[in-house]
């Protein structure tokens, strides 16, 4: 069963920032590169949230509308994951972002941040 975000669920919170933005291939809008940390561990989490707020992820076949432009993949993915062993002791693992992923950002258009101006 698909996850949706409802008051009757248990409770997540996930935080963001926004890394980058690119021209929508092929229609209106952006797409926009962000970093995400789920403070919670809800299953789909991340995908389930940002599809809420209209934004599912590229790729999402399961929340958002599939394929776009050149991704041909959910574009997900865990650049760092720390953890506790069966000891207590921290363990971390770090994984650099895929080269298909990195090719298809490379074929997007770059939307230029314009600096915040005083009025």
């Amino acid at each position: 069963p698909r996850s949706e975000v409802s008051e009757l669920g248990k409770a997540a919170k996930t935080e963001y920032w926004v890394r980058a933005r690119y021209l929508h291939p092929g229609a209106t809008g952006e797409l926009i590169l962000l970093h995400v940390k789920p403070l919670t561990g809800r299953t789909h989490q991340i995908r389930v949230h940002f599809a809420s707020l209209g934004r599912p992820l590229v790729g999402d076949v399961a929340y958002g509308n599939g394929s776009v432009g050149p991704f041909t993949r959910l574009f997900l993915h865990c650049r760092r994951l720390a953890l506790r062993d069966a000891l207590g002791h921290r363990f971390v693992a770090k994984a650099p972002l895929p080269w298909e992923l990195k090719e298809q950002l490379q074929q997007l258009q770059p939307i230029e941040e314009r600096p915040a101006r005083s009025v």
